[in-house]
């Protein structure tokens, strides 16, 4: 591939701002050819050069002997990302022999499922850790061969006070190092007659076709290792170049699977290591260990360089972050609060938006409060405002286009475990309004109590819809309706769905909840403010004007105090998980404002730290 200065000016003329152009780092990135890993900072526009460079790649297209580029990414938004930015252009890289997709899609495609044909010439399926559940003990229970692991089982199940069922209790079965277990406790040893037969039965519905979602990878990594040579060989002719977007949010099986399968093509990996707060903090392995030569782009265009030096010290590498943005220079706020003025913390936040002028922008700003935890016997996001609800969903006024809004949101974010969740609420809300109730209590259908009627129905083929929804490309408000639709029809008769008339009507209740819940509004000189509550999870990747991080706690400590000895430029002493959870949590909290960033803390907190605060405005709430 050979660029020159005039096709990175075209680029920059269709992608960038007038008169904005990449910055000598980002230039490098567009011109690297070979595998690299990409070290990024937040807000360093890594999408918008992603982009560039695979619109660069297609005017070299076709490749030699027909090769393309594969794009990989945790959800499908980067399709509508490349349609989006590149217009026409996207035609002909979302089209064969290029591939743009889920990690997860692209080792079904091109590992597991030509893997599994070599066992069974039976139909392919991937199922949930219910279904796949169901499918476990209805063999267990009726194969003689074993009847060990069965009465293991069913003993389990009699001793236990959280399971009350069999399925349940073998589905959350798991083999480590050879035992099995169960949470973390141990059941059997390595050799043990019901640890083999539990390994046997895998192997089983295997044998099948049959995979839970979860062994996916695993069975990948098999598969790579049984035909390595061979599935490398036919990967590197079908793809010249790979790229792996959001590379901190892979686990160790997933960076193993893409680093093994892309050995002898162009890999460029692109992330922020220190952004990995979806990752397993108890994982024995640790999934992206950065190479010393990986390539850094070091600039970000999204907040000052005020904001860029107190991101520094919660780097991994502390390496510095240069401010490309051109906005005002607020200065850090710090809200100190005492014990009785937790919920004045956002008063004080909407008068510092209204004191930089922040609310006059055009276009409107967005101002969000968010926290680490919100479930909790310590500070939580909820004591900062009262009216703050820790479900998505809870009122019984919903209709239908609610729940599209919220699976629309939940999709966008790469939240697919909670698409089950978000249908099986609306279920539960059809069969309160049908008459239906749990016929074991004769009360209304719970989600919890749902669950088994809807996994136990084969009928219904509840968990392959959920799946078909995980795996639509475009998040399309009309390709969900109808897909919510098409599942009530499964599910109801058509006297029931004569009664959900209402509910079906366009536009009605709570529409775009996922949009409008938690947000506090305030009028401040007539003008309205309105500051939306979320947790850092769901935040991770957006930008905001102004953000305010609220102090929270968790085992006995807060998010906050466990970085402390990071901002008087010291380690952790006695690091553990949560330490690291904390960090990154906080890093990524810090890092979403264009403009204002406000931190709240108690002022205990404070108190000990007053040193680490010299170059934040404070505001004491007494």
């Amino acid at each position: 591939m050979i660029i020159n200065e005039q096709d990175i000016v075209d680029v920059e003329k269709m992608l960038l701002p007038q008169n904005c152009n990449f910055s000598t780092e980002g230039k490098e990135f567009l011109l690297c050819n070979e595998s690299k890993e990409v070290l990024a900072c937040p807000g360093s526009g890594k999408t918008t050069l992603l982009m560039a460079k695979l619109y660069l790649l297609s005017k070299s297209m076709p490749f030699p002997n027909n090769a393309g580029i594969c794009v990989l990414s945790h959800t499908n938004v980067a399709v509508n990302e490349i349609k989006k930015k590149l217009g026409s252009a996207s035609d002909k890289i979302l089209s064969y022999p290029n591939f743009v997709g889920t990690i997860q899609s692209f080792i079904d495609k091109f590992v597991l499922f030509p893997y599994l044909t070599h066992f069974t010439s039976g139909n392919i399926e991937i199922v949930d850790e219910e279904k796949y559940g169901v499918y476990m003990w209805r063999e267990c229970n009726y194969n003689n061969k074993f009847r060990k692991l069965k009465y293991l089982i069913l003993a389990g199940v009699k001793n236990s006070k959280f399971y009350e069922s069999k399925e349940d209790y073998i589905k959350d079965l798991f083999l480590n190092k050879g035992e099995l277990w169960l949470g973390k406790t141990k059941i059997a040893g390595p050799f043990v007659d019901s640890t083999l037969q539990f390994k046997q039965l895998k192997e089983t519905l295997k044998l099948r076709g049959l995979v839970k979602f979860d062994d996916s990878y695993e069975l990948g990594i098999e598969a790579i290792d049984t035909y390595g040579d061979e599935l490398i060989k036919l990967i590197s002719k079908r793809f010249r170049y790979a790229f792996v977007d959001e590379y901190q949010d892979c686990n160790y099986l997933q960076c193993k699977a893409v680093n093994q399968l892309f050995k002898k093509t162009t890999l460029q990996k692109i992330g922020d290591v220190d952004q990995a707060i979806y990752n397993n903090i108890h994982a024995e392995e640790i999934a992206w260990t950065v190479s010393e030569d990986a390539f850094t782009l070091p600039g970000s265009n999204r907040y000052n360089q005020k904001i860029a030096n107190i991101l520094v010290p919660l780097r991994t590498n502390k390496n510095p972050i240069l401010s490309l943005s051109n906005n005002c220079q607020i200065p850090p706020t710090l809200i100190v609060y005492s014990e009785n003025k937790t919920s004045d913390v956002i008063d004080a936040f909407c008068k510092e938006i209204k004191n930089n002028k922040l609310d006059k922008l055009n276009p409107k700003g967005t101002f969000k409060a968010i926290g680490m935890i919100k479930n909790g016997t310590g500070i939580t996001i909820g004591d900062y405002w009262d009216k703050y609800k820790k479900e998505e969903i809870n009122s019984s006024n919903l209709c239908l286009d609610d729940y599209v809004y919220e699976l629309i949101s939940q999709l966008e974010s790469g939240n697919l475990y909670n698409v089950d969740k978000v249908i099986r609420k609306m279920l539960c809300q059809i069969c309160f309004i049908c008459g239906y109730v749990d016929e074991k209590t004769n009360r209304s259908f719970t989600v919890k109590t749902i669950k088994e009627k809807l996994y136990s129905c084969e009928e219904i083929e509840y968990p392959k819809s959920i799946l078909e929804i995980c795996n639509l490309k475009n998040f399309a408000y009309q390709e969900i309706r109808e897909h919510l639709i098409s599942l009530i029809n499964k599910i109801f008769d058509s006297a029931d769905v004569n009664t959900l008339q209402d509910f079906f009507a366009v536009q009605c209740g709570n529409n775009e909840i996922g949009k409008i819940k938690n947000i506090w509004k305030s009028e401040i000189d007539d003008d309205e403010i309105n500051i939306q509550f979320e947790t850092t999870y769901k935040v991770k990747g957006e930008t905001h004007t102004a953000t305010l991080y609220l102090e929270t706690e968790t085992n006995r400590a807060s998010d906050i105090k466990r970085v402390m000895p990071l901002f008087h430029g010291k380690e952790i002493k006695n690091k553990k998980d949560i330490h690291e959870k904390s960090r990154k949590v906080v890093y990524v909290g810090f890092s979403r404002p264009t403009h204002l960033l406000c931190l709240a803390v108690q002022k205990k907190t404070f108190l000990s730290n007053e040193n680490a605060f010299a170059d934040w405005k404070i505001i004491q709430l007494q």
